[in-house]
């Protein structure tokens, strides 16, 4: 378990949104909390780990306020990621997004996901 890299995050956000087919904007609250877990599983070559990495991410509705009222979206992520070079990561993974719309009935968004990313 201790080579189980952890990391989470925690967001307010306020934001001023427009409603649909209106020139009015709203000022909005909003909590996202996200817990990602990263885990070298083997070696393609010698310091070249691949690694998987999974979070869960959720988005709270709070109105004007701070408490929670309802559940914004959800996204779940797994992929792998690759070191090309010390500075260069390619990653490749999949993304589901559920976005709530009433208490039946929600948005589904399925995702494939590729990136690289770079520190400089």
């Amino acid at each position: 378990m201790r080579d189980i890299k952890i990391a989470h995050r925690f967001r307010f956000e306020q934001r001023f949104a427009q409603a649909f087919n209106s020139e009015d904007f709203n000022h909005l609250n909003r909590l996202r909390y996200r817990i990602t877990l990263k885990k070298n599983i083997f070696n393609l070559k010698e310091d070249k780990p691949v690694s998987a990495t999974i979070f869960n991410e959720i988005w709270l509705n709070t109105g004007n306020g701070i408490q929670p009222e309802s559940i914004n979206q959800n996204w779940v992520y797994a992929g792998l990621n690759y070191p090309f070079t010390p500075k260069v990561t390619f990653s490749i993974g999949y993304l589901h997004i559920n976005l709530p719309q009433n208490t039946d009935s929600s948005i589904k968004h399925n995702i494939l996901q590729l990136g690289i990313s770079a520190k400089i």
